[in-house]
């Protein structure tokens, strides 16, 4: 337990975040592509740390950028759809 103590400290004080938002943020696909597991695998095992972080550094609109829109409603489609509230 002593050990995960020390990494905790170690990542804490890291730029981790920072360096996942630019990999995901770069034009290599394979780099994006190798940034998606380790923003999982920080979020899983260290959320209290890297929720923040991941805001404050653009992580998660990063990743956000990464999808693509969701389709447009037709007028006929929009006509049909319930209202909100």
């Amino acid at each position: 337990m002593e050990a995960w103590a020390a990494y905790t400290e170690l990542l804490r004080d890291l730029p981790v975040s920072a360096f996942v938002a630019a990999l995901i943020n770069s034009p290599e696909p394979q780099a994006a592509l190798s940034a998606l597991p380790m923003a999982e695998v920080l979020l899983l095992k260290l959320p209290t740390i890297y929720m923040d972080k991941f805001l404050r550094e653009g992580v998660f609109h990063a990743i956000a950028s990464l999808c693509p829109p969701p389709p447009a409603l037709s007028p006929d489609a929009k006509a049909d759809a319930p209202a909100a509230g």
